[in-house]
Parts: structure tokens; sequence; C-alpha cells
């Protein structure tokens, strides 16, 4: 009933994400298209090890969708949790491939954030922020720092258009 309850919450980020890669270029789209298929890989395939912090916030995730006050843990953050709850209903690989979302967000965000600097190749700045060896990482897994990632590169990108709402409201989500 809970992940039924939650299930807009990952939608409604996605519809962001979908949003935030509109108006991009052919082969800023495409970055994100290649890094979404390598995460997405990556979430299928690896091994689930139930070790370390990955795995607890997964278990926090199952236990969350029978103790709802479980959602605002303050270790997990509120924030993940809502976003990752109801994939989480689905296993690992659910909550795992949840992790695009804010992946694409970040993607998108940084991209957008270059064009509005000036830069020549936007692109670039796209596959810089793959190129991230904990970034790579938390594309496809269930750690909490994705989604901060997410927030700060629409916080930077309404900076870089002078959007002080944008800036705000990827500045709120850190918190």
């Amino acid at each position: 009933m809970i992940s039924l309850l939650l299930a807009p919450v990952p939608l409604a980020l996605g519809a962001v994400a979908l949003g935030l890669l509109r108006p991009l270029g052919r082969a800023e789209r495409a970055v994100v298209a290649c890094a979404a298929a390598a995460f997405a890989a990556c979430a299928l395939f690896s091994p689930a090890a139930p070790m370390r912090d990955a795995w607890t916030h997964f278990e926090h995730l199952r236990l969350s969708l029978t103790e709802p006050r479980r959602l605002l843990d303050p270790w997990d953050r509120p924030g993940f949790m809502l976003l990752y709850a109801a994939p989480a209903a689905l296993g690992l690989a659910g909550a795992r491939l949840a992790s695009l979302v804010p992946a694409a967000i970040a993607l998108a965000a940084t991209m957008r954030a270059a064009r509005a600097l000036g830069l020549a190749r936007p692109w670039a700045a796209g596959l810089l922020l793959v190129a991230q060896y904990d970034f790579f990482g938390q594309a496809s897994s269930t750690m909490t720092e994705l989604p901060f990632a997410a927030a700060l590169a629409i916080a930077a990108w309404g900076w870089a258009e002078e959007r002080p709402w944008v800036v705000a409201a990827g500045a709120g989500w850190c918190a």
C-alpha cells in the first residue's frame, strides 16, 4: 500500500528529468542516453552483496514499506526515501534502477549549466560528470548521495541561468 502511495514521487522526478532533457542538443541527449544505458547495465548486472551502506539503505527502504515512520529517518534522508521506497518494492534491481532518475537530472542540469556559462561543448561537462568514479558508482546503487548531486547540479544550473527560484529549489532539496 505504501509503495502505491509513493509511486508518484519517482514518476514526478522522472517528468522533471524529461523536462530538463527536452531543450538539450542531440549530442547532449546522446550523452544522457549512453550514460543511462551504462548505469542500467551496472544496476542490473552488479552483484548484490549484503554489505556496506548501500545494502543498509536498501534494507531501510524495504522496511519503510511496512513501517512508514522509517521514511523520515534522518540517516537515510527523507528525500531519498521518498524517491527510492516505491521502486524498492520491486527488489534491489528496482531500487538501483531508480538511481537513473537523479543521475539523468544531474547530467541534464550540468550540461544546461555548461551551456548557460558559454562553454563551447556542454556535452563534455556531462561526460566529465559520468567519468567521475563516485558519480558512476552512485548512479547504479542505493546510496543517498546521488539525489544530493542532482539537487546541487540543479542549483548550479539555476545560478548559471540567473533563475533564483531554481537555485532555491536545488539548494532546498540539498538540505
